[in-house]
């Protein structure tokens, strides 16, 4: 069993805490976590986005 536990750790640390994070909502609910990750890539890349186009926007009416 302490073998087990020192291997687990092991491989903990070479993984990513994204992808330990990823895993565990995978193992929750597969569809949702799906769902999850890419709104929210999506909305972190929109609001990037909007900012930029907003930026764009506001500097003729300065």
């Amino acid at each position: 069993f302490a073998q087990f536990v020192l291997f687990y750790q092991e491989k903990r640390k070479r993984k990513t805490t994204l992808g330990f994070l990823f895993a565990m909502l995978m193992l929750l609910d597969f569809k949702r976590s799906i769902r999850l990750v890419f709104h929210g890539l999506i909305d972190f890349i929109g609001v990037q986005e909007n900012a930029l186009l907003f930026a764009l926007l506001m500097k003729p009416l300065r």
